[in-house]
């Protein structure tokens, strides 16, 4: 095929890019909002751990309190998110 890009054409051509470029973007936020959720998550999941190793000695009570924070934390963000 040997076509001419005619100005229509190579409208078409950019507009095409222009709405991956848009998608691409659309779902860079979306994994980083994943990401963000995740991570939060997983810090929460890791001090509940220690906090259920040691919560018959002293240190049980520094992971409570760091396990307050992190859920609290986790629960501020997922509200924001639906703001």
């Amino acid at each position: 095929m040997n076509e001419i890009l005619t100005p229509e054409l190579k409208a078409k051509i950019v507009e095409q890019f222009e709405k991956s470029d848009e998608l691409v973007e659309e779902q860079n936020e979306y994994i980083d909002e994943l990401q963000r959720e995740l991570s939060l998550a997983r810090t929460v999941c890791y001090t509940a751990k220690g906090f259920l190793a040691h919560r018959d000695d002293p240190l049980g009570g520094v992971y409570w309190d760091l396990l307050k924070k992190r859920i609290q934390a986790w629960e501020e963000w997922k509200e924001a998110q639906h703001e």
